[in-house]
């Protein structure tokens, strides 16, 4: 190209540019397009097992106990034993009331639970 210096409106000179490619793109392509195939055989070989990448994320699973947290009819503490029970896999519903209100009793000794305590209509001191 330097040696003929074209025109910058000669047309062959601008298919030769267009077509070029340039060798760090087409090995990387090259490298990326190999990966995909190899990472996408390694999928289908680990899909069920136990040892994999779980179905959801610890956050997607939080965010689902709270919204049936939010549609729970109870106190502010059984609404807290429940997110409990389903951060800690046990059942709610199996339960006995005894056990609920053992368990009410062991949270209400949290200072986390004390600091939740509504202090509306007390003034500072």
């Amino acid at each position: 190209m330097e040696k003929y210096q074209p025109d910058e409106h000669d047309k062959t000179a601008y298919l030769l540019q267009s077509a070029h490619v340039d060798e760090g793109d087409y090995f990387s392509s090259r490298v990326h397009k190999d990966m995909d195939g190899i990472l996408e055989d390694l999928r289908k070989l680990h899909i069920g097992r136990s040892d994999g990448a779980p179905k959801s994320t610890v956050a997607e699973e939080l965010k689902r106990d709270l919204e049936e947290v939010v549609n729970f009819e109870g106190s502010y503490t059984e609404q807290l034993l429940l997110v409990f029970c389903k951060q800690t896999k046990l059942r709610y519903n199996k339960l006995s009331e005894e056990e609920k209100q053992w368990l009410i009793r062991i949270m209400q000794k949290s200072e986390l639970i004390k600091s939740v305590v509504s202090k509306r209509g007390k003034g500072k001191k």
